[in-house]
């Protein structure tokens, strides 16, 4: 069973990270501006890379201390970033906010 769900686990990570690849760098691509586009991606890319590097690290010390909070901790943090992201949607340009029209009902 173990098995089972650290296999479907890394599945869902893939797949979130295809998601994230496919959509995230032309995005930042398409705000950056031209002459500064090269320093976006890159810190786009190390942005990436931090989380990486510092989540095992900070995510073992709160385990460590807390492990009930480690999850909470999560939980806060996602909420926050999805607060976020809803506030810089409603900045962005038209141009760059691309919604899908529903589909003419013949």
């Amino acid at each position: 069973m173990a098995a089972l769900v650290i296999g479907l686990a890394a599945v869902a990570y893939a797949i979130g990270e295809c998601f994230h690849s496919s959509i995230m760098v032309p995005t930042t691509a398409a705000l950056a501006p031209d002459h500064l586009r090269g320093r976006y991606l890159g810190a786009t890319g190390l942005a990436w890379q931090t989380g990486f590097l510092l989540g095992p690290s900070l995510g073992g010390l709160v385990l460590g201390a807390f492990p009930l909070g480690l999850p909470m901790l999560c939980v806060a943090i996602c909420l926050l970033a999805a607060m976020g992201t809803v506030a810089v949607d409603h900045e962005l340009a038209s141009e760059h906010r691309r919604v899908p029209l529903p589909a003419a009902v013949a």
